[in-house]
């Protein structure tokens, strides 16, 4: 059973972990905005907080976006073991 789930997270598991990055980089993004754009702050505040919000959001993203490159190497690996 661990063999299959391990040959599926090979096969598909990078483009998952891809899209999750993505969607937490855009939720991120778009809660760190709204957070912005909703309270009262200076005009050179808001830059500085959206900023702040956008290397936020690429650490969140971080994570599993390292992971779905670290998947893609080991299957560029394997197939280059096989041949």
């Amino acid at each position: 059973m661990f063999e299959r789930v391990f040959q599926w997270t090979v096969r598909n598991g990078s483009r998952v972990l891809f899209g999750l990055a993505v969607l937490i980089f855009a939720l991120s993004i778009s809660n760190n905005t709204w957070s912005a754009l909703r309270d009262s702050y200076l005009r050179g505040d808001r830059y500085i907080i959206l900023i702040a919000g956008i290397t936020a959001a690429m650490k969140d993203a971080f994570l599993p976006l390292i992971a779905a490159i670290a998947i893609e190497r080991f299957r560029a690996r394997e197939g280059h073991a096989r041949v």
